[in-house]
C-alpha cells in the first residue's frame, strides 16, 4: 500500500506525472492512459492542504462543437426555406 512519502510513479513508463497529468488521466512521457487506481492512490498521497490541481481548459473541443451545431441548424434553415 503506498504511504504519503511515496511517490507515485506511471506503471507503464515509470515517470513521475506532475498533477496536472495525474488529473487528466494521461501521461506526458509516454502518452498513455493512467488507470483510474492510478489517479485515486495520487489524490490520496497528495498533502492535505494542497488544493486539487485546476481541470484542463476544454474550450477548443467546446468551440468545435458549438460551430458543428451552428452548421446544422443553418443547413436545415436553408434547405427548410429552399423547399428542398
Amino acid at each position: 500500500m503506498a504511504t504519503s512519502n511515496t511517490v507515485a510513479r506511471c506503471p507503464h513508463c515509470d515517470a513521475v506525472p506532475p498533477e496536472s497529468e495525474v488529473a487528466d488521466g494521461w501521461c506526458g512521457s509516454c502518452d498513455k492512459q493512467l488507470p483510474s487506481s492510478f489517479q485515486q492512490r495520487a489524490k490520496r498521497n497528495r498533502p492535505h492542504g494542497e488544493p486539487p490541481p485546476a481541470k484542463k481548459p476544454r474550450g477548443p473541443l467546446l468551440l468545435a462543437g458549438a460551430a458543428a451545431v451552428q452548421c446544422g441548424v443553418a443547413a436545415a434553415v436553408f434547405f427548410a426555406l429552399r423547399g428542398g
